[in-house]
């Protein structure tokens, strides 16, 4: 028997962070696009952006920056340490200082 659990974030009853968002943040890190991170993850692209943009107005920063010019997408230095990263259970942190 296992014990398995999921955690998110939630305001106003709408998901703002969770383990497929912070999922989606990693991939664009290692990709460094959108695209090809929603790809990886066998998601489209429309539904990435979308969950990245609902949480981006629910937390009220940007997650990723964007680089038309180097034609990249990074998580920005605030939504790399975005709330998805959850302790474990019994450990603290603190999000979003």
């Amino acid at each position: 028997m296992e014990i398995k659990y999921k955690i998110w974030l939630e305001k106003d009853g709408k998901v703002i962070f969770g383990h497929g968002r912070e999922e989606l943040l990693q991939a664009v890190a290692e990709c460094h696009s959108l695209n090809a991170a929603a790809k990886k993850l066998n998601m489209s692209y429309r539904a990435a952006w979308g969950r990245l943009r609902a949480s981006e107005d629910r937390l009220g920063i940007k997650l990723i920056e964007s680089d038309a010019a180097k034609k990249r997408d990074d998580p920005n230095p605030r939504g790399h340490d975005a709330p998805g990263k959850i302790p474990a259970p019994g450990k603290r942190r603190r999000f979003l200082s």
